[in-house]
């Protein structure tokens, strides 16, 4: 990484550093959508800032019905280039509308409304990528690793806690990446785990699934590229005991496909597209299930 690159990912990694600190947070958690199908375009990417958008729609009646919009901050960087480990955050802003009850009050002076918008919780990472070298060289393609996730979630949302003031979560991942000429494939596996709070425990989450991709045109010269994906993943919120003799509200579990397109826009940047439709789904609460879901990213990879 030259001076001029580094100087640029310093004031953007310091400039959402400052973000988070400086707001007060709100909103629900969504762990989803941070550590879902997409994630794999930042995880691997190790130095690199980006920005992803999502809007999703809950809610089996209008009664029910829920929209939230989320904007995704992240950054990551390799400390040492020689070793393959990298450190990643993810810093959400979500607005959030929920036709089923008023926000609880969690804040002094503050009136409860069907509306809120603030900070989620922070995710920070360390990602440690192995690559297959020999499958690299023999199938001429990056996209053969194996990729380790360990993460915290640090308490800066104030919808289940107080800001700063909640609990300490864990995030633990695993990606399996293959690339064979036009053809990739991804399968990874995602758990979160929480811990106890005054109020009873939050459900932990779980999250696994396969992606494949075809690349139909790239311009080797230019980098540039079209790649047209598939996944389909499971995902599951567990049944803790929320308070006893009762069940946690977010427990229930859904099948989803995800159609994705990822362009390359040159050797550095890199555009995806993607929606997330659910084909099978059960939950304790009807506000909990997904229609869709719609992510718009944009990645600027250091070093490409």
């Amino acid at each position: 990484m030259n001076v001029q690159m580094f100087s640029v990912f310093r004031w953007s990694l310091g400039a959402a550093l400052c973000f988070v600190l400086m707001l007060p947070s709100a909103g629900w958690a969504q762990h989803q959508l941070i550590l879902g199908p997409q994630s794999h375009q930042t995880l691997e990417a190790g130095s690199h800032v980006g920005l992803q958008t999502f809007y999703r729609q809950r809610g089996r009646t209008l009664c029910t019905e829920k929209h939230e919009t989320t904007v995704i901050f992240n950054a990551g960087f390799r400390p040492v280039q020689s070793v393959p480990l990298s450190v990643s955050i993810a810093l959400p802003v979500s607005y959030i509308w929920d036709a089923s009850q008023n926000f609880n009050d969690t804040m002094p002076d503050h009136i409860p409304s069907r509306s809120r918008t603030g900070v989620e919780d922070a995710i920070i990472a360390l990602n440690y990528r192995l690559d297959f070298d020999k499958l690299q060289q023999q199938w001429r393609a990056t996209g053969n690793y194996l990729l380790m996730t360990v993460g915290l979630e640090v308490p800066t949302g104030d919808l289940d806690h107080p800001a700063y003031d909640g609990p300490l979560d864990y995030v633990f991942g695993t990606q399996l990446g293959l690339e064979w000429r036009m053809l990739s494939g991804t399968v990874y596996g995602f758990y979160r785990l929480t811990t106890d709070t005054d109020d009873g425990a939050i459900s932990d989450n779980v999250l696994a699934g396969l992606r494949f991709g075809y690349t139909p045109w790239e311009d080797l010269g230019a980098q540039r590229y079209v790649s047209v994906q598939l996944g389909v993943g499971y995902e599951q919120n567990l049944d803790d005991d929320f308070i006893a003799g009762y069940d946690t509200p977010e427990a229930g579990w859904s099948v989803l496909i995800h159609p994705m397109v990822v362009v390359g826009l040159n050797a550095n940047l890199r555009l995806t597209v993607m929606g997330s439709i659910p084909v099978a789904k059960e939950f304790e609460h009807d506000n909990m299930e997904d229609r869709f879901r719609v992510n718009l990213g944009l990645l600027y990879v250091f070093g490409g």
